[in-house]
């Protein structure tokens, strides 16, 4: 059983990145980030970019929460 804090964490991050991508005209428009990534791979592209990003951090999110990424321990 992973510890709460991690689950906590991988849920936000999860969470996060599925509103993300839920809202990623606005991102893309409204963030210095995203007006990098348009003008980096134009238009079309970025959207799939930031699908890609927000994608990975789901499934990062989700993995972390189920304790199949373990956090580094100091």
């Amino acid at each position: 059983m992973p510890p709460k804090d991690q689950i906590i964490i991988g849920v936000i991050v999860a969470v996060s990145c599925a509103l993300g991508w839920l809202r990623q005209e606005v991102l893309l428009q409204r963030t210095g980030h995203g007006a990098r990534l348009v003008r980096w791979f134009g238009p079309e592209r970025a959207v799939w970019v930031l699908r890609c990003l927000l994608g990975a951090g789901v499934l990062f999110g989700i993995l972390l929460a189920t304790n199949v990424i373990h956090p580094l321990h100091w």
